[in-house]
């Protein structure tokens, strides 16, 4: 399964976004009319852009995935972050791969090495032997409901 953002998503992040951007033009401007004229053309304009941005991860996500399922079997995968860096996660059988998209090596956690999974503000937060690691991701509850699967609890 692959993790990403929904039509329902950029639906919220628009109606959200417009609102707060017009609710900032009447306070700079005090024109009631060019507030909520900006505020509709931000909230249609900002999620299209974030769309068209996600676009771009997941062609990239697909081309790792084939990479990936050549050396391991993939439960579920999706766009993440690791320490400010953006990528592609993939959680497999014995371990949870990460793939930044600069071309580095990739971070990857052996299933046996996680101790505990716990959720922040869109972010799935693994404890291991060696250290903790703060992922940001889309579904974050799904994710530890996935890891904590593959770990056995």
């Amino acid at each position: 399964m692959t993790y990403k953002n929904t039509f329902g998503d950029y639906v919220r992040m628009g109606f959200s976004s417009g609102i707060l951007y017009g609710v900032m033009m009447y306070l700079i401007y005090r024109n009631l009319n060019s507030a909520a004229i900006s505020g509709v053309v931000f909230g249609i304009l900002f999620p299209c852009g974030m769309a068209i941005v996600g676009m771009g991860a997941n062609n990239r996500g697909k081309a790792l995935r084939q990479f990936v399922a050549q050396s391991h079997r993939i439960t579920c995968d999706g766009s993440a972050q690791l320490n400010g860096k953006p990528g592609w996660m993939f959680l497999c059988e014995d371990a949870l791969v990460y793939y930044p998209n600069q071309n580095t090596q990739p971070t990857v956690i052996p299933l046996n090495q996680i101790q505990d999974v716990s959720l922040g503000t869109n972010r799935v937060i693994l404890h291991t032997v060696s250290g903790v690691f703060k992922f940001i991701v889309t579904h974050n509850r799904q994710w530890r409901m996935q890891i904590l699967r593959s770990i056995g609890r």
